[in-house]
């Protein structure tokens, strides 16, 4: 795999981890608020 192909992985990991803690903290359930999305390097 390429890097664009990681960096895109990389970013759909990152969407997807900001709407569960998003979820999460509208809802209030701790578990999906801990989802955080991994931080970039």
């Amino acid at each position: 795999m390429g890097s664009t192909s990681d960096k895109i992985k990389g970013n759909a990991n990152e969407a997807i981890g900001k709407a569960k803690q998003g979820i999460g903290e509208a809802t209030g359930s701790e578990r999906l608020c801990r989802a955080k999305a991994p931080s970039r390097k």
